[in-house]
């Protein structure tokens, strides 16, 4: 397996290519980048990654949620696969994200660009997502993760398998239910599910914001978590990491969600795991590390001279103390990779 950190500055971008018997597979994790107080596409950072990437297939796009710093590449990611690899649009990835509440929908229009909207629209036209939300229904087996779940709304408690063997990798996502308690009277939900374009956002722009003044939390509380790991592989050093544990900008601040998600990615347990530290190092998404692990790298991705002064030194003086810990930033290494085999 090949694990990719991609130096994008305030965003994320994360790949992972995993071969078993001669099978291929390829996930990126988010795929967004900006620079403070614009709203333009992804930075140029971001999209030199993309092309230096040297990726020949995407199997599957994870979303951690529809913030425009965690999205606004994708776009541009495809048309890089159709492009410069010579992708049909058959081919190009399936889409995994959390589902989108009113409330996200409209945050997503108010902060997104008109490529990551029209983006956004034809995916869901095309039927290219799974949506996963926190249902009652548990899955005792795991799902072959491919196209004909595309479409499908898919409780977070299953566990998915990106091999034809059940018994090779698997998926596993978490999500907080609290964050899809309604919180919008149902004309504002009926304006919000007619925008089915940018151009039908345009024409209802003033309504919209004044729904939009009505939320009190950002993008980030419906930000979904991923850990990628081997169901058999042994830890055969304390340098060897087979599970990484993904996270966008998921508040894990307090005890209640750090033993919530803890308890439901119990396959972490004394695991060697790669840990990206949420929402770019901010002191109120993260209380303490995760202390369910064995040996735990964690990893930030944050803007050189952010206006948001990420990471916080409480952040940075947790992780150096308790684990291994690497900055990530437009001016890191040209790619962070490490190269890791197993037995």
């Amino acid at each position: 397996m090949t694990k990719s950190f991609f130096p994008v500055g305030q965003g994320g971008f994360y790949s992972e290519r995993i071969i078993y018997n001669g099978m291929e597979k390829v996930f990126v994790y988010d795929c967004g980048s900006v620079v403070k107080n614009t709203k333009r596409g992804p930075t140029q950072e971001l999209v030199d990654c993309i092309h230096k990437s040297g990726m020949a297939k995407v199997d599957y796009v994870v979303i951690s949620h529809l913030d425009n710093d965690h999205i606004n590449g994708i776009p541009e990611l495809e048309d890089y696969l159709i492009r410069d690899v010579g992708l049909t649009p058959s081919e190009l990835p399936l889409i995994i994200i959390p589902h989108p509440t009113p409330i996200d929908k409209i945050l997503f229009f108010g902060c997104g660009t008109q490529n990551t909207i029209n983006w956004f629209f034809n995916v869901v036209q095309e039927k290219r997502m799974v949506y996963l939300v926190n249902a009652d229904t548990v899955f005792k087996e795991p799902l072959l993760l491919n196209q004909e779940l595309a479409g499908r709304v898919i409780s977070h408690h299953a566990q998915f398998s990106i091999f034809q063997s059940n018994k090779i990798w698997q998926f596993k996502f978490y999500v907080d239910k609290r964050n899809y308690r309604n919180r919008l009277t149902q004309s504002d939900s009926d304006l919000i599910q007619k925008v089915k374009s940018f151009d039908d956002f345009e024409k209802n722009k003033d309504k919209l914001k004044s729904v939009y003044k009505k939320i009190r939390y950002g993008m980030n509380g419906s930000a979904m978590s991923m850990v990628s790991f081997p169901i058999f592989a042994k830890e055969c050093s304390r340098d060897l990491s087979f599970v990484t544990w993904l996270n966008g900008d998921m508040r894990l601040k307090t005890r209640r969600e750090k033993l919530s998600i803890e308890k439901h990615f119990t396959c972490l347990d004394g695991k060697n795991v790669d840990f990206q530290i949420p929402h770019h190092g901010s002191r109120k998404n993260l209380g303490s590390l995760p202390k369910n692990v064995n040996n735990l790298r964690t990893y930030v991705w944050v803007g050189l001279n952010n206006g948001y002064r990420h990471p916080s030194p409480e952040i940075v003086n947790m992780a150096k103390s308790n684990s291994l810990y690497s900055r990530i930033t437009e001016n890191s290494q040209d790619l962070i990779v490490r190269h890791e085999t197993w037995f």
